[in-house]
């Protein structure tokens, strides 16, 4: 197994992986919840079906990353970079998207239910099929969004 594969279906709730380089890193099928990646280069990382309830990336990179099917329900996402993320069919229920840049995201069938998306920058994404109900769209830029 090499790096980048280390983490995949795996356990690491409650995890701290600050001051890790982790971009491109697999953490597909990963138990994550609560797991701290706040302030950190994950670019291209790969959290396809991964449990992520409540875990934080709070100012991070995570451009191009994979969410597709990731559990991501109550997690803090403040002024992350998405841009070009996959987040199709994942759950994003509850979940704190505040000036979070999602430029170019695709979300098919994605559930933003009373999530908060004040202030985030959606131009050119695609969010079809989401499910939206209750979701706080207040100040989010959506020039170009295709709904």
């Amino acid at each position: 197994m090499n790096d980048i594969d280390k983490y995949k279906n795996g356990s690491f709730s409650g995890s701290n992986f600050q001051g890790k380089d982790l971009a491109g890193y697999d953490f597909s099928g990963s138990y994550l919840d609560q797991a701290n990646f706040s302030g950190m280069n994950l670019e291209g990382a790969n959290f396809e079906n991964a449990v992520l309830v409540r875990a934080d990336f709070t100012d991070s990179n995570l451009k191009n990353c994979r969410f597709y099917g990731a559990n991501m329900e109550m997690a803090v996402l403040k002024n992350a970079d998405m841009f070009n993320a996959n987040i199709d069919n994942a759950n994003l229920n509850h979940a704190d998207l505040r000036d979070a840049i999602l430029r170019g995201f695709d979300a098919i069938g994605t559930s933003f239910c009373n999530a908060t998306l004040r202030g985030a920058d959606l131009k050119m994404g695609w969010m079809r099929r989401c499910n939206i109900e209750g979701a706080d769209f207040t100040g989010a830029e959506q020039q170009g969004l295709i709904i």
